[in-house]
């Protein structure tokens, strides 16, 4: 991918805008799910943190990455919610690759600028949580994908099988993104004989398959030592569900009210 001079500079001066409203407030204090990250998943061993998945609040690869940082940095707000705020900037990279290899330089550029001052790209990215972490591996998952299908090789799918599993282990909500990728493909797929479909040979293509295996290997492998926990704690969460308060929360039509 060629990149002028004026877009490369471009480029810079949004990213460093959105490092500067990201790094503003980086220390306030810690709300109730981060302090819970800091006290039970950051303080505690390795071991632990590993093996732990009795609240959906571990967010197992942020915890790991913020408990590095909180090792090197030491403990305070800024340095547990670093990786996020990391995640958060690289998540703008991604985006202009995506985003110039299917809408162009200057829509690429304007989206950047509106998501490096979003008001809820900020807090995610102030968050110590792995939502904006989520937001990076799906986000590459999607571009290697794309690049997948239009070019197939062993390692970008590969690639895009480790960025499956770093979504998962980060938070197991990413596996609806991840089944709409699926989706997308199975319906691409028996559809590959169109003309218009004609650029994407990677549906032909064994590989593709190959990439899809990896991300659900890596998964299921990451996730053996907790497979009773996560179905406890996902059982608990679905029960939940007929308390009022809760019933209120997860109801689609509650923006509606």
């Amino acid at each position: 991918m060629k990149v002028e001079r004026r877009e490369g500079l471009a480029l810079v001066a949004i990213l460093v805008l959105a490092a500067v409203t990201r790094i503003i407030g980086l220390d306030a204090g810690l709300w109730y799910d981060e302090v819970f990250t800091l006290t039970h998943y950051v303080r505690a061993p390795v071991g632990q943190v590993l093996t732990d998945f009795s609240s959906l609040n571990n967010h197992m690869f942020y915890s790991l990455q913020a408990k590095a940082t909180v090792s090197l940095l030491g403990e305070s707000a800024w340095a547990l919610r670093l990786p996020a705020m990391l995640f958060g900037l690289a998540s703008l990279i991604v985006l202009w690759a995506i985003g110039r290899s299917v809408a162009g330089r200057v829509p690429t550029l304007f989206a950047l600028l509106l998501l490096s001052i979003s008001y809820h790209h900020v807090w995610f990215s102030q968050n110590a949580r792995g939502y904006t972490g989520i937001l990076v591996w799906t986000s590459l998952a999607t571009l290697l994908l794309i690049e997948g299908l239009k070019r197939p090789s062993w390692r970008i799918w590969t690639g895009y099988g480790v960025c499956v599993a770093a979504g998962m282990y980060t938070h197991l909500s990413a596996g609806f993104f991840f089944a709409s990728h699926a989706l997308v493909f199975c319906i691409a797929w028996l559809a590959r004989s169109a003309e218009r479909l004609a650029p994407y040979p990677g549906l032909r293509d064994i590989r593709s398959i190959y990439g899809f295996g990896v991300g659900g290997l890596l998964t299921a492998i990451l996730h053996l030592p907790l497979f009773a926990q996560v179905l406890a704690a996902v059982n608990k969460v679905s029960q939940s569900k007929t308390t009022s308060a809760m019933a209120e929360w997860v109801s689609p039509m509650r923006m509606l009210h």
